[in-house]
Order: C-alpha cells, then sequence, then structure tokens
C-alpha cells in the first residue's frame, strides 16, 4: 500500500513541475528525507533488539526422540522464548546421540557421543511465548553397546 501511495504522489509531482518546479522539488526532496528518517529509526530499533536477545533466553523442554523411517530419529519438543521484546526466528540446536552404560546418566563419565548433528529450526516464537516443533535426524548406523542417550544444547539464536 505504501507504495502505491509513494507512486501516486511522485506521478504527481511530475505532472505539476512543468508549472510548478520548485514546489515540486521541495516537496520531493521533505519526502526523501522522511524515507530516510524512517529507515534509519526502524533499522536502529531492530538492531537494537537482535544484538538482545541470546541463548540463555532460549530454553528447549519436553524432548523427544522415537526411532522413524530408515534408521533416522524424529527429534521435537517446546521452544521458548523468555525474552520480553524480541522475536525469536532462527535457532541452532547441537543434538548428540550418546552410547551410555547401562543406567548411566547422559551426563556421566560413562556415556560415550556416536552421533552428533548441528540442526536450524526455523520455528518463529514471539516473545514470552513457546512453540512445539519437530524434524528429523539420521546419525548413520552407530553401533551401540550400551544404552541410546541424547544431549540437545542451543548454540545460537537469531531474531
Amino acid at each position: 500500500m505504501q507504495w502505491a501511495m509513494l507512486a501516486v504522489i511522485l506521478i504527481g509531482l511530475f505532472l505539476i513541475s512543468g508549472r510548478f518546479p520548485k514546489l515540486a522539488f521541495s516537496v520531493f526532496g521533505v519526502l526523501v528525507a522522511v524515507v530516510i528518517g524512517a529507515l534509519v529509526f526502524t533499522s536502529d530499533r531492530v538492531a537494537k533488539v537482535a544484538r538482545v536477545i541470546s541463548v540463555e533466553d532460549v530454553t528447549l523442554s519436553n524432548m523427544t526422540v522415537v526411532p522413524a523411517y530408515g534408521g533416522s530419529y524424529r527429534f521435537g519438543g517446546r521452544l521458548q522464548n523468555s525474552h520480553e521484546e524480541a522475536e525469536l526466528r532462527e535457532t541452532m540446536v547441537h543434538v548428540f546421540m550418546l552410547d551410555c552404560a547401562n543406567h548411566a546418566d547422559p551426563e556421566s563419565q560413562d556415556c560415550m557421543s556416536v552421533g552428533q548433528q548441528n540442526q536450524r529450526l526455523n520455528t518463529r516464537v514471539p516473545s514470552m511465548q513457546a512453540r512445539d516443533f519437530q524434524m528429523n535426524l539420521y546419525f548413520g548406523s552407530p553401533v551401540i553397546q550400551g544404552k541410546i542417550a541424547w544431549r540437545y544444547e542451543v548454540t545460537e539464536v537469531k531474531n
């Protein structure tokens, strides 16, 4: 809508520039100054918000990993944005597939990483809200000697 209004104004300025060239160029100069001011103001505000959101503002919960078709795994859960102003648009999650000794805690020394992937979640999450997500992961065919466990880390966020 703004582009259509701008086109109408420019056509009007072109039509009156034959009779009133000083007025047409003055109005055109004011319009250019207003557009530049609006661009500077909005880009500065977006840049400030983009610098504020951090990895600590994003949490993963209700994580599930179940076997899927062709040796892949269905990876899902809830992505929560705890930031008060910024919308989360993209999240990088590092997923580790662990081979643990029976009944071992995934954080213990008895677990060894047998697969890892960085996954980009393009799930948009408004400030102070959460969204569910799902995706498929493939780690090849590692030989598991104990029990499979999973670890997840949010490594990067963008808004």
